[in-house]
């Protein structure tokens, strides 16, 4: 009986997305056409989708306005022009941000080329929340978190930037909307057992991939706006997240992401590296809007992916996008440890493994940074250390090395 019902609402989702007419009607037909997080949602659900999609595009709309506004052309600048302005996006959760590396090793690094401008948007819950915590520091049974607010972001980070700083703690979607199939697929251990039915981990998963395309589109959403305020478009832009350890002196070089996004190349999953980017300003909507877009209104656009790397690299399917080894791009990530400390998970999610980049793709080559990685590891896990730690043998060949290296 539904197939009549779906038929004719597809019709209405032609207009959905451009004047969100009949709102409700598009979130059946997205239902029956596109199998979202139930093939026919609850009376809640529709409210909440409803909801998020009015809001998404009058964010939208928003952006639109402003990018007509700013029409005018990006310069294509030169390492130390004194009027590049640089964008650096920081997503994830406050009481999950690590910020001393980010200020010495990327926001002083970069002071003296650019007018640096940084942007946090962090969800405002009081307690770290992880999907995978297997690693993550433990105190009385919950995870190590960290107490910042607006304040203490802005007054840790003002002697570092010499831009604007705009610090944007907001709840989180606590239901945003899912797409069955992506779901389905999402989890690795579901691949590898053939499980082809939806679990409540996956679709956690899921929705925290939602949540940070979210939180692109608002750092997006904030730069349009301070390129309105100062009449000055911005020359590249950096997106980092809450967790993101800068190893070494990361600076950011305008030829090298002129009309381009550079990742790094380990960790890609079978698509592109989300973890961060550097990009130059005229691919700032397609990486920052899009993805939230697209999941939103064109879904069926990339309903083939299953992971969020599939999904970033079929949003940048027409975006050139560069790779780049990890000693090119030193972004680790870490977590907060005991004792204000910083850690770092020897996963191979985090440390990255390729077949052809090898074990501990994602930790620079150097042996001093592999030793301070596995110094101050999160856990003892002597697979993952033994590859982090393989290449540096010959520097380090005496007994007992590991413990003297620390």
């Amino acid at each position: 009986w539904a197939s009549p019902f779906a038929r004719s609402a597809r019709k209405v989702h032609k207009d959905c997305t451009k004047t969100m007419y009949a709102a409700h009607l598009c979130l059946l037909a997205l239902a029956v056409t596109r199998r979202l997080s139930s093939v026919w949602p609850t009376r809640d659900e529709l409210k909440t989708w409803i909801q998020q999609m009015q809001d998404v595009h009058a964010i939208e709309v928003r952006l639109s306005h402003l990018r007509a506004a700013q029409k005018h052309a990006h310069p294509d600048g030169q390492d130390g022009n004194a009027s590049a302005r640089l964008g650096v996006c920081i997503i994830g959760q406050v009481s999950r941000l690590l910020l001393r590396s980010k200020i010495d090793n990327f926001f002083l690094a970069n002071r003296d080329r650019f007018i640096v401008d940084v942007v946090f948007v962090l969800g405002d819950a009081a307690e770290a929340r992880y999907v995978n915590a297997e690693t993550v520091p433990m105190i009385n049974g919950a995870p190590v978190s960290v107490s910042w607010n607006r304040s203490s972001i802005k007054n840790e980070v003002k002697g570092s930037v010499n831009g604007a700083i705009v610090v944007d703690i907001h709840p989180q979607l606590a239901e945003p909307l899912l797409h069955e199939r992506y779901s389905t697929h999402l989890d690795k251990s579901a691949k590898i057992l053939n499980i082809t039915r939806r679990t409540e981990v996956q679709d956690d998963r899921a929705r925290a991939h939602v949540r940070q395309w979210y939180a692109l589109l608002k750092c997006y959403s904030h730069f349009l706006t301070m390129e309105q305020r100062n009449a000055a478009p911005y020359s590249a832009f950096v997106k980092l997240r809450d967790d993101s350890v800068v190893l070494s002196n990361l600076r950011v070089n305008l030829r090298s992401v002129h009309k381009k996004v550079v990742t790094q190349e380990c960790a890609s999953w079978g698509g592109v590296n989300d973890k961060a980017a550097m990009l130059g300003a005229t691919e700032g909507f397609t990486y920052f809007a899009k993805p939230l877009l697209t999941w939103y209104f064109d879904y069926n656009q990339v309903a083939t992916v299953t992971n969020p790397e599939g999904y970033l690299d079929a949003i940048l399917r027409n975006t050139t996008v560069t790779t780049v080894r990890a000693d090119a791009f030193p972004i680790l990530t870490g977590r907060n440890g005991i004792s204000g400390s910083v850690c770092f998970p020897l996963d191979v999610a985090k440390i990255g493994w390729d077949e052809n980049l090898g074990d501990a793709a994602c930790v620079p080559p150097s042996c001093p940074l592999r030793a301070y990685v596995y110094c101050n590891r999160c856990s003892d896990d002597d697979d993952s250390t033994s590859k982090l730690l393989r290449i540096c043998t010959e520097e380090f060949a005496v007994s007992g090395w590991r413990t003297s290296a620390c």
